[in-house]
């Protein structure tokens, strides 16, 4: 990686396709999120994916400054208007989607009404837990390609690719 290479990137927003293409190659599995974040700045949506039960999975959308933007789920949330956050039901199933990696849909479906629009990603820490996946996305052209860095839940990078 070249010093110029990362500056091009943080500075260029319109066209980062070249210098993504050099930084590429120093983008490494086991970086950490920090390392990432110092060579190529914040990204512009992160995703956070949890795992419900094998294949089914929650994702949450978060914008540049952190806040939910959307979620997407397999499952229906349960259509109970009453809950609040301090229900000791909600801490249940709260403790229950921490603890149980593979086989959280009965939890999921109780906490997805709280999930809303503009929560912080903070916030969803608390009544979720870390994400399974963490997903950055910087946009390379303002038409469609973009740098897509996965992390596990330890913020270390899994895969790294560019999507055109």
């Amino acid at each position: 990686m070249t010093k110029k290479s990362a500056s091009e990137f943080k500075t260029n927003i319109g066209n980062r396709e070249r210098a993504a293409g050099q930084l590429l190659s120093s983008l490494k599995l086991g970086i950490s999120a920090t390392e990432v974040m110092d060579m190529l700045g914040p990204p512009t949506t992160k995703t956070w994916a949890y795992t419900l039960f094998y294949s089914s999975a929650m994702v949450i959308y978060f914008d540049d400054s952190s806040k939910l933007v959307r979620v997407t789920s397999d499952i229906s949330p349960e259509t109970v208007t009453t809950w609040d956050e301090s229900a000791p039901e909600i801490s249940t199933a709260s403790t229950q989607f921490k603890g149980k990696p593979y086989n959280r849909q009965v939890a999921a479906k109780m906490l997805l009404p709280l999930l809303k629009q503009g929560m912080p990603t903070k916030k969803v820490e608390d009544v979720l837990g870390r994400p399974d996946f963490i997903s950055w996305c910087y946009s390379l052209t303002p038409s469609s390609s973009s740098l897509l860095v996965r992390f596990a839940s330890d913020d270390k990078i899994v895969e790294v690719s560019i999507q055109r």
